[in-house]
């Protein structure tokens, strides 16, 4: 391959490489690049007809986004806030663990019609993954709850360039069979360091919602129970994953088990009872799975973090379901259409909390650092685009079990809106990676 530069000021193309691949370097910025394939014969004896494209004129690298803070919590208080824009955990010999949950955007989604005001070398996955791995490492948390994983860019690109990082991903393809060839659909992935946690033998489970339908409705269902499935039938999946924590335990003692699911809750706002049955059945999944697990625990109870794109604001009946552990049903009966939410329990006995509640007042001023007390708020948004601008991700925990001492503040508004909306050219997601550090209370 010859890779040719047009010299604008001598107004002739100029040899910069002959390779098979080329990375731009400042040199070329405002310059238009050629690159020329010429085929050869086995032997190189004979030489075919060359080939040729040019590029648009090479801009600069854009910048990266500006650091994000890390909030210090100390109770009910902000201890402090450092600049480091990392979550590598600070604990010391405190038993505790750092997650961040992430919908990383699937290139399958990342098309121009849906985000118009992002240049369309700015959607390109070429581009965009560097970035996303960029932010990953910025983050360097324990645990990373990923959202639409692409199943080929999970084996060609997460998995490899994270295992370079010390971590080990497990990844659950969504259940549709209708976008075609393998590796032609997203899914959720966990990444974990290897150094710092292991999966308990056993207890790596993978949660299809389309299979719990299934066994409710029977695989051949007729009439209006035909009708509810259809309905239910989302493809969404969740992951559930009990690990142990290294350096814990021993000397007769119990190590320290942490129970981390990662899900991506159905999308369209016209199926807000789909929204509700996908998150009551998730806990459900997860109160069998601690239930079965609590034998080799000892006895002991085993906290819960929950990361991942519920798809559902503040306020709405999943979220309160997640937060106060139960929904009134007078609550929710305008959003049964179809008599699904009459059958579901609408409760769970996990004691949730969200993470980042702790900060209902987020964008902090320099030298205020006092909470509000009042919890009614979570953050003002995850998901920022030109048509919806709101908190749809979370990271929920067992708050009786588990203590946040520190969180990843939000980017500044001013910079999320600098390229008018995500994703652009500086962050690769239409979501913002959230992170929360947390430290076991005394058992």
């Amino acid at each position: 391959l010859g890779l040719p530069c047009w010299d604008v000021h001598a107004h002739r193309w100029v040899e910069v490489a002959q390779t098979k691949t080329y990375v731009p370097s400042r040199a070329d910025v405002n310059r238009v690049l050629r690159l020329v394939c010429t085929p050869l014969s086995a032997d190189r004896s004979q030489q075919g007809k060359p080939k040729a494209i040019e590029t648009l004129l090479v801009i600069p690298q854009p910048p990266d986004p500006p650091p994000r803070r890390r909030v210090l919590l100390h109770g009910n208080e902000v201890a402090g806030v450092d600049r480091t824009n990392s979550m590598a955990s600070a604990l010391g010999p405190s038993p505790g663990l750092t997650v961040c949950t992430f919908n990383v955007l699937a290139d399958l989604y990342a098309n121009h019609d849906a985000f118009y005001y992002c240049p369309k070398w700015a959607l390109a996955w070429n581009y965009r993954r560097r970035n996303l791995i960029r932010d990953i490492k910025k983050v360097s948390a324990d645990i990373f709850c990923l959202q639409e994983v692409q199943e080929d860019h999970f084996e060609q690109w997460f998995e490899p360039q994270l295992d370079r990082e010390g971590y080990t991903g497990v990844y659950k393809r969504k259940t549709r069979e209708f976008m075609g060839q393998h590796g032609k659909m997203d899914g959720c992935a966990v990444f974990y360091r290897r150094d710092r946690l292991a999966p308990v033998d056993g207890q790596v489970h993978a949660v299809e919602f389309n299979a719990i339908a299934v066994r409710k409705y029977g695989p051949d269902p007729k009439g209006d129970q035909k009708r509810v499935l259809n309905r239910l039938l989302k493809d969404n999946v969740a992951q559930v994953i009990i690990f142990r924590l290294l350096g814990t335990g021993g000397n007769g003692a119990m190590p320290h088990y942490v129970c981390v699911a990662n899900t991506h809750i159905a999308a369209n706002i016209d199926f807000a009872d789909v929204k509700l049955w996908q998150t009551q059945n998730l806990v459900l999944e997860i109160e069998q799975i601690l239930q079965s697990f609590a034998p080799q625990a000892g006895g002991m109870p085993v906290p819960v973090i929950i990361g991942g794109d519920f798809n559902s604001v503040p306020g709405s009946p999943p979220y309160m379901l997640m937060a106060q552990g139960y929904v009134a049903r007078d609550a929710v009966k305008d959003h049964d259409l179809e008599g699904i939410v009459s059958h579901m329990p609408l409760r769970h006995r996990l004691a949730l909390q969200s993470a980042h509640m702790a900060l209902s007042v987020h964008t902090l001023q320099p030298g205020k650092y006092e909470l509000d007390d009042e919890s009614a708020l979570d953050l003002p948004h995850t998901n920022y685009t030109e048509k919806f601008k709101g908190t749809l991700d979370y990271i929920w925990y067992s708050s009786e079990l588990l203590e946040v001492t520190a969180l990843l503040a939000l980017a500044e508004t001013e910079d999320l809106s600098r390229h008018s909306a995500l994703p652009s050219l500086q962050f690769p997601s239409d979501h913002l990676p959230l992170a929360a550090e947390f430290r076991f209370r005394h058992r």
